[in-house]
């Protein structure tokens, strides 16, 4: 079974946040936003929009595009 974009970003958060060391109330408090708006995004619940991906990757300080999946591309 496929994964959809959303759970791919869902799943990608859950990892960079495990990777920089970062508690969903730590990335609530950088986002001005409550722990459970962190916590439903990161399990997947409530779908991430373009706008919360921004303020995310901003608040990680990471890219944006780091959280989509790559194409390869066939010569």
């Amino acid at each position: 079974m496929s994964q959809t974009l959303a759970d791919h970003v869902a799943t990608k958060l859950r990892i960079e946040m495990a990777r920089l060391d970062v508690a969903p109330s730590e990335l609530a408090r950088r986002l001005d936003e409550q722990s459970l708006w962190v916590v439903r995004r990161m399990r997947g619940r409530v779908p991430i929009t373009l706008i919360d991906l921004g303020r995310i990757a901003a608040a990680l300080e990471i890219p944006a595009v780091d959280f989509l999946p790559t194409v390869e591309r066939v010569a």
